[in-house]
């Protein structure tokens, strides 16, 4: 298995480590990439530019790793039967929660910062649960979803958001509150795949099966298409910039095996239409980052 990252922008910004997911149901695990002085190439990584990326890879016993989610020094990831972390200083994997049901699969994953929880998809049983970031108060706050897949949270307040779960099954996005209650479908969107939020904006963007993006306001008013003609997109994450238009979007095709990475213009504060090619590899699923002050 060949992994090339082609970084050049993404270091220069203020995210310096970017962590993935990627492979198929019999091998898949977590994996990031670090800035290194000058070209570097073996077996594993091909880097392309100055500066050079190095590539690691989380060893993980399970080889079934699906999203990930980052808080602070930690990087949170399912696999098929329950969630796990590693922290960023050792990358040692530890178990946080295990499954016993036997349709469980998990997918989908977020962490709400204010609450210190974790709220994760079961698409295999059909339940969206919450869990706290040390294990503990397992929840299930949505059932009524049809095989469930990813999520995102948009804060309102200090305790309070909105949290979007998209079924790809269903063709639809639906909105509830952290504890599940008013659910209701926010959108209908043949084969949706991934969602995330950007609160500083006021957005909510989404993936399709089909190939295209899409954002909209948190109201579900103004959509916009933002690319069209991909693959099968499966994720999109975005870190908003500040005033200097140092934003990053990124976009995962598994069919092409790539993930995209599109810089934000520091005078529009649109992103760019034309993306660089920064991981290519066999069947990418998800992207979380960490920031450069963590």
């Amino acid at each position: 298995e060949i992994l090339r990252v082609t970084g050049v922008q993404t270091c220069a910004l203020p995210i310096c480590t970017f962590y993935f997911t990627a492979g198929d149901e019999y091998a898949a695990h977590l994996y990031w990439y670090t800035r290194t002085d000058g070209a570097y190439t073996n077996s594993t990584v091909t880097t392309v530019g100055e500066p050079a990326y190095e590539l690691h890879k989380v060893s993980d016993s399970s080889h079934t790793v699906e999203y990930c989610a980052v808080l602070g020094k930690i990087v949170f990831f399912t696999d098929r039967k329950g969630i796990k972390f590693v922290l960023t200083d050792s990358h040692k994997v530890h178990k946080l929660l295990e499954l016993t049901d036997v349709d469980a699969e998990l997918r989908g994953l977020e962490v709400h910062e204010q609450s210190s929880r974790l709220f994760f998809t079961d698409q295999g049983a059909d339940v969206v649960y919450r869990i706290s970031v040390d294990g503990e108060s397992l929840e299930a706050i949505a059932t009524a979803i049809e095989d469930p897949l990813d999520l995102a949270i948009f804060p309102t307040g200090n305790s309070t958001a909105w949290l979007f779960i998209t079924s790809y099954t269903e063709g639809k996005i639906y909105r509830t509150n952290l504890d599940g209650l008013g659910l209701e479908v926010w959108k209908e969107v043949p084969e949706v795949r991934g969602i995330t939020t950007v609160p500083k904006n006021g957005h909510v963007y989404w993936t399709t099966g089909a190939g295209s993006l899409y954002r909209s306001t948190v109201g579900g008013d103004e959509v916009e298409t933002l690319g069209t003609n991909y693959g099968d997109l499966v994720d999109v994450t975005v870190k908003p910039g500040d005033d200097g238009g140092d934003g990053l979007m990124f976009i995962t095709d598994a069919e092409a095996g790539v993930i995209y990475a599109f810089e934000e213009d520091e005078i529009t504060g649109d992103f760019a239409t034309m993306g660089t090619a920064v991981v290519m590899t066999d069947t990418p699923r998800s992207v979380c980052l960490r920031s450069k002050k963590d």
